[in-house]
């Protein structure tokens, strides 16, 4: 997957999903960019390049923030913000700080784990 597939193949899976599974895929996305954050903080990693690591960090918090936004958003029911938005705004995130494959290994982490869409959903 290219980083300009990332958007639309995420919000086309996003959107296929029923909303209580919606937000399960989300929480695992967030859950994976979690566990994955701590190997950048492994001092092999981190000898010498902390400037760096404190970037891609800051990084992966904005993309945790956007990613516990749309748990709000959608919890509460509001439908003006689409998975197209929200997965234009994790790339444009990803992008910005060097995170896109982060980003991707996120995604398919979340989409071997969450539920399939139904069809007709």
């Amino acid at each position: 997957m290219t980083s300009e597939s990332v958007s639309p193949v995420m919000s086309e899976w996003i959107r296929s999903l029923p909303l209580p599974e919606r937000m399960r895929a989300l929480a695992l996305m967030y859950s994976h960019l979690t566990v994955a954050t701590r190997g950048l903080l492994l001092p092999e990693t981190v000898n010498g390049k902390e400037r760096v690591v404190l970037e891609l960090l800051r990084g992966v918090n904005e993309l945790h923030h956007t990613l516990a936004n749309s748990f709000l958003r959608w919890g509460d029911g509001e439908v003006d913000w689409t998975p197209e938005d929200l997965s234009q705004q994790l790339l444009e995130i990803a992008v910005q700080f060097h995170l896109v494959d982060l980003l991707k290994s996120s995604m398919e982490f979340a989409q071997t784990r969450a539920p399939q869409a139904r069809p007709g959903q």
